[in-house]
């Protein structure tokens, strides 16, 4: 049986999520490297002391925004049986790409930063999950003869890692001049020729 939550746990539920949503929107809106800590409590009207009651660090809080973002990804996966694998994975990368367009070009930009600056490992911010639905679109396809059985899994995984990650750097690279949606989708979508 589940623990009844106490007001005291309701109200530090709040309070985390209240730092990750203002946290979120000044990251969209200035940089990561520039929103301190202070700025976000006093955004939030807490102590500076409160944020160390829920992160350790900056990173530590980017690290969370991180899970949740691809938690809500995992709302993306289309698992249609009468679709081909090739179909349901253009259908994710469409969505994909724009839910990570409206998350902006500067959280997507320190997001990668992180990635590279803190050699992170994509599980410890929930990218498994993403790992996991490719994988299983490729297995899929494969089993269904519409891709290649001479690669393995590990290795189409990895060339469509290698790809994403590729496309926002140039997104965070470019700017605005880099149509996320229109030019991510297109790079993504001629992986299909590259791995039939």
């Amino acid at each position: 049986m589940a623990k009844k939550q106490t007001l005291r746990d309701v109200q530090a539920q709040e309070t985390y999520n209240k730092l990750l949503d203002m946290s979120m929107h000044l990251m969209k809106k200035y940089d990561y490297t520039k929103v301190t800590i202070s700025q976000i409590c006093d955004a939030c009207g807490y102590a500076k002391g409160t944020f160390y009651n829920h992160f350790n660090s900056k990173i530590d809080m980017l690290f969370e925004i991180s899970i949740q973002q691809n938690i809500k990804v995992s709302k993306l996966f289309v698992y249609d049986k009468d679709k081909s694998a090739s179909e349901c994975y253009l259908e994710f990368v469409n969505s994909y790409l724009k839910f990570v367009k409206i998350n902006g070009n500067i959280f997507s930009k320190n997001i990668v930063m992180m990635l590279l600056s803190e050699s992170m490992t994509g599980e410890k911010i929930g990218l498994s999950i993403q790992k996991d639905y490719i994988l299983y679109l490729l297995d899929r396809g494969k089993n269904e003869g519409e891709f290649s059985k001479e690669t393995s899994l590990e290795e189409l995984y990895n060339l469509w890692r290698a790809t994403i990650i590729g496309v926002f750097a140039l997104w965070g690279i470019e700017g605005e001049r880099y149509d996320v949606v229109k030019d991510g989708y297109n790079t993504l979508a001629n992986l299909i020729k590259v791995i039939t």
